[in-house]
């Protein structure tokens, strides 16, 4: 909806004034400092590298959009697709978790300010199952999706998703004992979230607490 579209517009106007105006600002902080770390990801974010980024969205209308309006200048500039993973779709049983695109597919008309960006070009729906199985459990589809993740070449993943999921992920692959807001606030609608996620030899998954790092909004009050 528009409030949905707003938020997004107000991602994308954040990540324009950080690329643009915080330079002297970040080279004043220490590298170990929060804010310049926030600062930096989000210059990570605008700017982009290509070669070592994927850019992956859940196949419902509301994440498909936020990512493309957000990203509207980067999508624009390197001509990067967004992959639409199935396995990212909210964990939830409301009328709004269900996608509308059916297998390999995206919404025909994805509206808004959308208009900028042709979606037949911008989305990439090879992995996108369609509605999810109400047999797949929510947690059976953070494993697929990280399972896809650790088989990929690039090391940067920017993820438009949903906060129950994410809040889920966070549980699941945070320190058992663990006591972090993470694990109990919901990311921000329109947030920005950015963490490491590791896996050992054994195949054992781990997000690192310390990684765990506000762009923008951060997580819910």
């Amino acid at each position: 909806g528009m409030r949905g579209e707003k938020e997004a517009l107000d991602i994308c106007r954040y990540l324009r004034s950080q690329s643009s105006g915080l330079e002297g600002t970040r080279g004043a902080l220490s590298p170990n400092n929060v804010l310049a770390k926030s600062i930096s990801i989000a210059q990570d974010l605008y700017g982009g590298d290509a070669a070592d980024t994927r850019i992956v969205s859940s196949n419902l209308r509301r994440s498909m959009n936020t990512v493309t309006i957000a990203l509207q200048d980067r999508l624009l500039r390197n001509r990067e697709s967004v992959e639409v993973l199935s396995s990212l779709q909210e964990i939830s049983r409301n009328v709004d978790t269900i996608s509308t695109s059916s297998a390999g597919g995206v919404q025909a008309n994805m509206g808004g300010h959308m208009s900028l960006l042709d979606a037949d070009k911008v989305f990439d729906a090879r992995m996108n199952k369609g509605n999810k199985s109400p047999s797949v459990r929510g947690s059976e589809r953070i494993k697929d999706f990280v399972q896809w993740l650790f088989s990929q070449r690039e090391s940067k993943f920017v993820v438009s998703g949903h906060s129950l999921y994410f809040r889920w992920f966070f549980r699941m692959y945070l320190p058992h004992g663990l006591q972090h807001i993470a694990k109990q606030k919901k990311i921000a609608n329109g947030g920005i979230v950015a963490f490491e996620v590791v896996q050992d030899s054994k195949g054992s998954v781990q997000i690192l607490p310390n990684s765990i790092t506000s762009v923008y909004l951060g997580f819910a009050k």
